[in-house]
């Protein structure tokens, strides 16, 4: 919970402003965090190839997880990135 809390605001996109490679992870992201995100980045035009979805198989609640990030991340080029492109970038 902490570590999104601490992105809420404008650190994550300072870091990649600043040219950090960050990258956030959202599972198991809580509250408003997904929601938020995704309406910043869309807000800024900024993050969308930063954020991905990597599921915290078999601790936490995939099905429920995945419901909340779909319902946060819309079905358009953000979605993508977050459910296949970002993760393919960093581990092709």
């Amino acid at each position: 919970m902490s570590g999104h809390i601490k992105l809420i605001g404008s650190r994550f996109f300072d870091w990649i402003e600043s040219g950090r490679r960050v990258y956030a992870d959202l599972s198991w992201a809580i509250g408003f965090a997904p929601a938020w995100l995704a309406a910043e980045i869309e807000r800024r035009g900024l993050g969308h190839d930063r954020v991905l979805f990597a599921s915290d198989q078999p601790w936490g609640d995939h099905a429920g997880e995945l419901a909340r990030m779909c319902a946060a991340m819309g079905d358009g080029e953000l979605a993508d990135h977050v459910f296949h492109r970002t993760f393919s970038h960093l581990y092709d």
